[in-house]
């Protein structure tokens, strides 16, 4: 049996941002339980990655996944308005959640960083917010940037030694960027496997 812990790096915890996140986010870690656990005892591959490490429209269907589990309705894909110069247009937002009565769409970017540098989290995280900004506010109350950092592929065909030190200096850089520069912000690991991914939210509009 794997074991997934969440822990919290930013975010107010008297908001209902942080109260609906934190439960779809654990309900994420649960996925990614139920998911390595299972690969692993019908393949005997022992070296499984997070099911986060592969692509963003990969990670977007376990969010979604991890809202309907967390007991929120949640969209992948959804069809809605976008505000793009000015002008309003037919569009999609990569994930839509309704949870304690507050919608929020989001706009996802995703990254495997080396070491995770500021100014490379700094440019994925606007790219997120520019998509976000395109949001309708009759789509939802509230529009979301998100950044997806997994570490799947951090320090591969590296020594076990050389990885871990490449893994702690993205660790590092990752929960400076976040106390800094993010509003709300968590890291799922899985104590069995070592995987380990990071979930960074900014709210661009109230």
């Amino acid at each position: 049996m794997t074991k997934g812990i969440v822990k919290n790096l930013t975010g107010d915890k008297t908001t209902v941002e942080y109260k609906v996140w934190s439960k779809w986010i654990k309900s994420a870690a649960i996925l990614i339980d139920r998911y390595l656990t299972e690969v692993i005892r019908h393949t005997s591959q022992e070296d499984v990655n997070d099911p986060f490490s592969y692509n963003e429209t990969a990670s977007v269907s376990m969010l979604a996944g991890a809202a309907a589990h967390a007991g929120y309705v949640g969209l992948a894909e959804f069809s809605a308005t976008k505000i793009k110069l000015g002008v309003e247009g037919n569009g999609r937002y990569d994930f839509w959640m309704l949870g304690k009565g507050r919608s929020w769409a989001f706009e996802f970017k995703q990254w495997t960083p080396i070491t995770a540098p500021s100014g490379r989290l700094t440019s994925y995280m606007d790219k997120a917010i520019e998509c976000a900004k395109e949001v309708h506010s009759n789509e939802a109350d509230v529009a979301v940037a998100g950044l997806i950092v997994p570490f799947g592929y951090v320090g591969h065909n590296k020594t076990k030694e050389e990885a871990e030190i490449v893994r702690e200096r993205a660790r590092i850089n990752l929960i400076e960027f976040a106390e800094n520069q993010c509003d709300f912000s968590w890291a799922v690991v899985n104590t069995t496997t070592g995987t380990e991914t990071y979930f960074l939210f900014n709210i661009v509009s109230p």
